[in-house]
């Protein structure tokens, strides 16, 4: 009755962390033939298996995995170039010293930048040893799914854990925009 683009727009709006009741909210006043969908309908849409078998639950944690990928190599790749463009501006410092044809007032000044560039590097470089915090997230979420007790209430209980952090990260993000 309804059409594969009003299921896509729903499932956005599932994706968005919106609930059943809300989604069909939208839709009834937004999309002109949507004027008397409920929630239950929208809830049935999500349960039902796409062509490959997946639910909408599967497939927003798959777009939730893979953009968390996505953001981790944006991450690491500027942290290489951070990193690189430290190396280089080491390069040109020792070139200039040892060349005599400084771009600094003095051969002192340009030691205490190669320096500062020197601590900065290894600074960069001991961050690449330590795993970040978004990790060791994602790594204690993977050991609670696989643990065969809370793993299956995990997955049960995922969207409405999902949806309560999405509101106190939102809380909190707002919070520190006002500077509260």
């Amino acid at each position: 009755m309804y059409s594969d683009t009003v299921k896509s727009e729903a499932f956005l709006l599932f994706c968005q962390g919106h609930s059943f009741s809300r989604i069909a909210e939208i839709l009834s006043s937004t999309r002109t033939g949507c004027e008397k969908i409920k929630h239950s309908t929208v809830s049935k849409w999500s349960q039902t298996p796409d062509f490959s078998g997946k639910t909408w639950t599967d497939r927003k944690r798959e777009y939730q995995q893979l953009q968390n990928e996505a953001e981790g190599q944006a991450v690491a790749t500027r942290h290489k170039s951070i990193l690189d463009a430290t190396e280089n501006m080491i390069t040109g410092v020792i070139s200039d010293i040892e060349s005599n044809s400084l771009e600094f007032k003095t051969k002192d000044a340009a030691i205490y930048a190669y320096r500062t560039l020197a601590d900065f590097r290894e600074k960069i470089k001991d961050k690449e040893k330590t795993v970040a915090i978004e990790d060791q997230v994602s790594l204690l979420l993977e050991s609670f799914k696989e643990d065969e007790v809370i793993g299956p209430l995990l997955s049960e209980r995922w969207d409405s854990i999902y949806r309560t952090f999405a509101d106190k990260v939102e809380k909190l993000s707002m919070s520190k925009r006002h500077g509260s």
